[in-house]
Formats: structure tokens, sequence, C-alpha cells
């Protein structure tokens, strides 16, 4: 996960600058965003999740209901029978997405990682 462009979280009491891929997932909840980081910290913003993943990386961060927006490289698993991706740290976000959509979308970027780095 080299070169991730920085991202600026402001809350009330603070400005953040984070780096993208250290963003595992986000949470929306009524015109509000709380961004969850692998150091295990939380920021809430007043952005919603709309708004905020415009700023992101979509190659990297993909919708996968309603409230989430989930970085794909933080992935462990997906259990396809009760419609959930497990996280780093035993997160279970549930996903309501079509099982293929959710590969195809996956798919694609390691496609694209993988396409970039084979040699011509």
């Amino acid at each position: 996960m080299a070169n991730s462009k920085k991202i600026l979280i402001v809350n009330q009491d603070h400005v953040y600058l984070l780096e993208e891929n250290d963003i595992k997932y986000c949470q929306s909840d009524d015109g509000y965003t709380t961004v969850f980081v692998k150091d295990g910290s939380e920021h809430l913003i007043s952005k919603t999740l709309i708004r905020f993943s415009k700023e992101l990386d979509r190659r990297i961060f993909i919708r996968v209901n309603q409230s989430f927006l989930i970085n794909i490289n933080y992935i462990k698993s997906i259990n396809k029978k009760n419609k959930n991706i497990t996280l780093d740290g035993c997160i279970a976000i549930p996903f309501t997405l079509t099982i293929k959509d959710l590969m195809i979308m996956i798919s694609s970027v390691y496609d694209r990682e993988i396409g970039a780095a084979v040699p011509e």
C-alpha cells in the first residue's frame, strides 16, 4: 500500500491528516460519518458518507450497503450465507450487494494491480 494520499479529517476539536490506506472503513449516521482507522482510532466528521466517499480512492473503497464504505485491503473473509464481510480485527460489516457484484468490485481492483505489476 505505497504512496497513499493524505485525507484531511476535521472534527469539532481537531484537524487530522490521515493516510488514505490507514482508513479501514467508514460508517454513516444521520448526516455524520465515523471514520475507523487501523490504529483503532475513530473520527466523527460532519459529512455524509456520500460526500466523504468522493474524497477517497474509488478503486479501494467500496460501498457495501447504505451505511458502510470499506477499504478492500482490510477484507479477511466474506460470509456469503450471513452476508457479511469480516475485516481485520474481526469487524463484521453487513453487505446488501449481490455476491456477484461484490466479487466483481473486489476482483477488478486486484486485476488492475496484477496487470500493472506484469511487465510487457
